[in-house]
Order: C-alpha cells, then sequence, then structure tokens
C-alpha cells in the first residue's frame, strides 16, 4: 500500500485529497441526477402539452397555471434536494474535521515518539562524547609519561655514555 510509507504528514494529505475527490465525485452524481430530473419534467411537460393540444386548445390562462404548477414543484424539489446536499456536506466535513483531528492527534503522537527518540539519541551521544573525552585525556596523559620517560631515559644515556667516556 502506497499509503503505509508516506510520512504522516503526507498521508493526511493524501487521505484530505482523497476526501475531496469522493465529495466531487458525490456532487457530480447528484448534479447528473438533478440534470435527470430536469429532463425527465421537461419530457412530462412536452408529453402534457401533445396530449393538450391533441385533445383540444388549452386557453393560455390554463397554460399559464400549468407552467406555474410545472415550475412551483420543480422549484420545490430543487429546494429540497439543495437541502439535502447541504446537510450530506455538513456531515461530510464534519467527518473530515474528525479526520483531520484523529490526524493531527496521531501526528501529536508521532512528534512525541521522535522527540523521545531524539532525547535518547541525545543522551548516548553525551555518554559517548563523555568517553572519548576520557579516553582522550587518559592517552594524554600516557604520551605525557611517555615523554617525561624518554627524556629520563635520554638523561640516563647521556649520563651512562659520560661514564664510559670517563673510564676511558
Amino acid at each position: 500500500d502506497e499509503a503505509t510509507a508516506l510520512d504522516p504528514q503526507q498521508r493526511m494529505a493524501l487521505e484530505k485529497v482523497r476526501n475531496q475527490i469522493a465529495l466531487e465525485r458525490e456532487l457530480r452524481e447528484l448534479a447528473e441526477l438533478e440534470l435527470e430530473e430536469v429532463n425527465m419534467n421537461i419530457e412530462d411537460a412536452q408529453a402534457a402539452l401533445e396530449k393538450a393540444a391533441s385533445g383540444g386548445q388549452l386557453s393560455e390562462e390554463q397554460q399559464v397555471k400549468w407552467h406555474k404548477k410545472a415550475l412551483l414543484a420543480s422549484f420545490d424539489e430543487h429546494r429540497a434536494e439543495m437541502r439535502r446536499l447541504r446537510r450530506r456536506q455538513a456531515a461530510l466535513e464534519r467527518a473530515q474535521q474528525t479526520s483531520e483531528s484523529k490526524h493531527q492527534h496521531e501526528d501529536l503522537s508521532v512528534l512525541r515518539r521522535t522527540v523521545e527518540q531524539l532525547t535518547s539519541q541525545i543522551e548516548q551521544s553525551k555518554r559517548q562524547n563523555e568517553s572519548l573525552r576520557q579516553q582522550v585525556e587518559a592517552r594524554q596523559g600516557l604520551r605525557s609519561e611517555s615523554n617525561a620517560m624518554l627524556s629520563v631515559q635520554d638523561e640516563l644515556e647521556a649520563a651512562l655514555y659520560e661514564e664510559l667516556e670517563w673510564k676511558r
């Protein structure tokens, strides 16, 4: 799964994009349904007009009433559908906020674990640094002692050389 290879921030962005895509699909499907409903209303109106035309002419007043009635019915259906869509949108937004809140909580947990890991690494580095500092100090002490011993050895060799030269 590609989502497991992503860091938490990328996963959250991916989830957000997926939610937006799902919302867009829902809205597109809704628009298609509304278009289909309008087309059906148009077909019904045409059928009614054809029926009325075959059975005789409607008076202009009857046609106006019929059109008003059809428009009001279509408007009421549209308003009801818009209310339903707004409710659906609000529910999706609440779900998205809940999801984001969950992701933020998860991100906070990840950050806490990261801080703990870094703190542990810092402590380990401090211990290693102290150990290395002690080793360096010990080597400097040994080098100093070695230099002192070499100096004493040189003095002893010089004294021995002088003594040997004197006896000759």
